[in-house]
């Protein structure tokens, strides 16, 4: 037997154009699951919905790739590959397409350990020249040296914007495996052509 205080949660109550039998409400929240798990959890806020309650919410589900109001990036993998193209300072680059880059991520949307996101989404199918190479960062949080064992590139004029960060100011340079870029022939030519006319110098 109930207390008589909360006789108002099993009373009806007017939302919009509907009637709730009560007001026990599950709030639209985000765990994770719609796109992952979809099936647990439809059963975990079908309980509720057995159990009684007016209204259960659930959080986005992302039905189709070409529905995100955000940029989608899943991975699958288990194991990921790599390429090689020995990229140098100064060549032009193009970035993948969304999908290619995609094919060569795992689950955690890590490619040999290095992640993809949407903030590096909007670079897809664009060109850019080559800043560096990065073989070494420093752990912000420990201070530790980082080596890395497979090759890093950092792109001109290519910052993170924080449109998916809370507006983060940093604007720090993403990371790309070479896998993600693809040598821009003309760029391979006038760079083979700098380094023949740099050995003549020599």
């Amino acid at each position: 037997m109930r207390e008589p205080r909360f006789d108002v949660l099993f009373e009806p109550v007017q939302i919009g154009p509907v009637t709730a039998r009560n007001r026990f409400f599950q709030v639209p929240h985000c765990n994770g699951m719609g796109y992952r798990d979809p099936t647990a959890h439809a059963h975990m806020r079908g309980i509720k919905a057995e159990g009684g309650w007016a209204v259960v919410c659930t959080e986005e589900v992302e039905i189709h790739a070409s529905s995100e109001v955000a940029p989608f990036i899943e991975g699958r993998l288990d194991k990921t590959p790599q390429q090689a193209l020995d990229l140098q300072p100064g060549e032009l680059v193009r970035v993948k397409s969304l999908k290619e880059i995609v094919a060569t991520l795992d689950v955690n949307n890590t490619n040999r350990g290095m992640s993809f996101d949407g903030e590096m989404v909007r670079f897809c199918g664009r060109e850019f020249r080559v800043l560096r190479r990065v073989e070494q960062i420093i752990d912000e949080q420990t201070g530790e040296m980082i080596r890395f064992k497979n090759p890093c590139i950092v792109l001109e004029d290519v910052t993170c914007v924080g449109a998916y960060h809370r507006q983060c100011p940093r604007g720090i340079y993403p990371y790309w495996r070479e896998i993600w870029l693809e040598r821009v022939e003309s760029s391979a030519t006038d760079h083979r052509a700098s380094a023949s006319s740099r050995s003549d110098l020599v």
